[in-house]
């Protein structure tokens, strides 16, 4: 009776890390909050910037919020005949 080989063929393509380099649309980018330029992979420059755009974020996600609320609130008074504004 033959044994099956349980080692795995893999390519060796597949086990090589990513090449850090700075690809041809990577030159010349910043930190869209402090201006200061940013190494290959990176979206802000510091742990302070990155902190920033979480807010930031949140802060336009809970304006969206808001509005919707809003606007589905105009929506009921006006069904319900109380279009006055406060």
């Amino acid at each position: 009776m033959k044994r099956a080989s349980l080692t795995a063929q893999v390519p060796s393509e597949a086990a090589r890390a990513l090449v850090e380099g700075s690809p041809a649309g990577c030159v010349g980018r910043f930190c869209p909050l402090c201006g200061k330029s940013l190494r290959p992979r990176q979206r802000v420059c510091s742990g302070r910037c990155r902190a920033e755009l979480s807010r930031r974020r949140y802060a336009e996600a809970r304006q969206a919020r808001d509005e919707q609320v809003r606007v589905l609130l105009l929506a009921a008074l006006a069904l319900i005949g109380r279009n006055e504004q406060p």
